[in-house]
């Protein structure tokens, strides 16, 4: 028998409080990246302590749903921070708005529940003839690297499009929006029975010569895949095929999302959602790749309605010479 349908509300309903770590104080640690060139926004990541949403039982005390306000509030000096995304109890995503004049800036945050933290020049907006303080360099600047290969591959379409559906257990395959999402607005959620589904590229057709190809070029694979509430199943594979899509190499990934399923409380429950990265590089698999094949899928091992499994987000497929 199916369990009811975990609800996930952005609501504060009075009474039933569970709220993690009240007496906890909360603060910053860290600004990752801690710097910026003037007229460019950032993604920045927001390390700290004790930053828990606040969760409630649901409105009559009683049963498993569950409604929490995950809703942080942050600042850079006296402009308030983008899209701020709260992850895990030590990190927030946000937004550095790219219109900040140069200077060092404070960095502040507010909890759902109205407590507060600051911390003094975590952030540096770069002005002209100053020196970027990042060393680190792209290596796709000294490769010739293709786009992405994969058509719709985290879910900003609204659809399925792009991709061949082979199992739509369950409520089947969804483009679900939601804050949670890894990369844009959306991530695509599978449901309480496999959900599987691939797309095949045809590398000649998007103008790879088969020179090109022979020669063994650098195939960059990946995919980030979330979990929803607790562990669930999932698997990513990748195929290199021929001119007759036989398999000349292969790569795959088939596990459970992190997660602790000895977890029988919403606390931990919504602890460990953190996206996690699949990726692999072929090298050296021999002439003669013409097809790439993505295939991936999940399932919800809690049995529940709608989209409680592996969820999927930002899947790449890249080609360097």
């Amino acid at each position: 028998m199916k369990k009811g349908v975990l609800l996930v509300l952005l609501l504060v309903v009075t009474g039933c409080a569970m709220a993690p770590g009240d007496g906890d104080a909360v603060a910053l640690i860290s600004v990752t990246p801690d710097h910026v060139v003037a007229g460019q926004s950032a993604q920045v990541t927001i390390e700290g302590l004790a930053l828990e949403p606040t969760m409630y039982r649901n409105a009559n005390c009683s049963g498993d749903s569950i409604e929490i306000d995950d809703e942080f509030q942050g600042a850079i000096g006296d402009n308030d921070l983008e899209s701020m995304v709260w992850i895990d109890g030590q990190h927030l995503e946000a937004t550095v708005p790219d219109d900040l004049p140069a200077g060092t800036y404070s960095v502040s945050i507010v909890d759902p529940r109205g407590r507060s933290a600051i911390l003094e020049d975590a952030f540096t907006v770069l002005g002209a003839g100053d020196t970027d303080t990042d060393t680190d360099t792209d290596t796709d600047t000294a490769t010739d690297c293709s786009d992405n290969l994969l058509d719709n591959p985290g879910a900003e379409d609204g659809d399925m499009s792009g991709w061949e559906v082979t199992e739509n257990g369950g409520y089947g395959w969804a483009s679900i929006v939601s804050t949670y999402a890894y990369e844009g607005d959306r991530y695509f959620g599978t449901s309480y029975e496999w959900c599987r589904r691939f797309q095949q590229i045809d590398l000649l057709s998007l103008g790879f010569s088969e020179e090109e190809l022979d020669a063994q070029p650098e195939i960059r694979v990946s995919e980030w895949v979330g979990e929803i509430y607790a562990p669930d199943e999932y698997e990513v594979t990748v195929e290199l095929l021929n001119g007759d899509q036989i398999v000349i190499n292969n790569w795959t990934v088939a596990t459970t999302t992190d997660g602790d399923a000895t977890c029988t409380t919403a606390d931990c429950f919504w602890d460990d959602d953190d996206w996690v990265e699949v990726s692999h590089v072929f090298t050296e698999y021999g002439a003669g790749l013409r097809y790439i094949r993505f295939s991936d899928g999940a399932v919800d091992t809690e049995w529940w309605l709608d989209w409680y499994g592996a969820v999927f987000d930002a899947a790449e497929v890249i080609i360097c010479q």
